[in-house]
């Protein structure tokens, strides 16, 4: 991909943001950059960025626009979300049937209630990433 990007680097200030503010030209070179900013000012940041969190001070955030095929991504992320209907609606299914409660072992309760909270948060994240493509995908079409 030879399309560069916008970076912007927030970081704790002091120390962090001295070394950030020292290493912009190597940060954009690593990452293929168009121009590295660092702690600007939040309202200066499009909304078409991802964020990637470095650590606890610092994250970077790479404007994304123009270089993500949006429609591609929510079909994978769709395809994604239906493989884990089925397990879903299976497991919540077992576990809501008539004895259930009377004739499975509390340990096999506890870990069928540990897969469905697994399979209720891996399906509340990629809805929430087909949400955040749809709303990039749309900012984007605005432009």
């Amino acid at each position: 991909n030879k399309v560069s990007t916008h970076f912007y680097v927030k970081v704790a200030s002091g120390k962090p943001e001295e070394a950030a503010r020292a290493h912009t030209d190597d940060i954009s070179t690593l990452g293929k950059a168009s121009a590295v900013d660092v702690n600007l000012d939040e309202s200066a940041v499009p909304k078409s960025v991802g964020i990637i969190v470095v650590d606890e001070s610092t994250t970077v955030l790479m404007n994304i626009k123009g270089l993500v095929n949006y429609d591609a991504e929510i079909k994978k992320l769709e395809k994604q979300l239906a493989k884990t209907t089925h397990p879903y609606e299976q497991l919540k299914t077992r576990i809501s049937a008539p004895g259930y409660e009377d004739k499975v072992s509390d340990e096999l309760k506890a870990q069928n209630n540990e897969k469905l909270v697994g399979l209720e948060k891996k399906r509340a994240d990629i809805a929430a990433a087909i949400k955040n493509f749809e709303s990039l995908k749309n900012l984007e079409s605005e432009t």
